[in-house]
């Protein structure tokens, strides 16, 4: 989907040069989706063309990183024994 939006001359500058605006409004909303807990840290790579590695890098800049819970440590397992298997 493409959007449009009207941005204020200043906060556009901040962003960079025209040319990274669209990639810097997209991280803009996909870290505040990550936030709020909407989607995943899988997710949030997928969206923004990154391996795990540079999404933690990615989040780790933004200093966004969500307390490791249960859950997600049940999640990490469950990845883990698709790929590797059970012993």
């Amino acid at each position: 989907m493409q959007v449009t939006v009207t941005l204020p001359d200043e906060i556009a500058q901040q962003l960079g040069c025209a040319a990274e605006i669209p990639r810097r409004i997209l991280e803009a909303v996909v870290l505040q989706c990550y936030l709020t807990e909407e989607i995943s840290l899988g997710r949030v790579a997928e969206l923004l063309g990154l391996s795990r590695f540079e999404t933690e890098t990615f989040l780790d800049h933004h200093n966004a990183r969500l307390p490791f819970t249960r859950l997600m440590l049940d999640e990490d397992r469950l990845n883990l024994t698709k790929l590797f298997g059970s012993k």
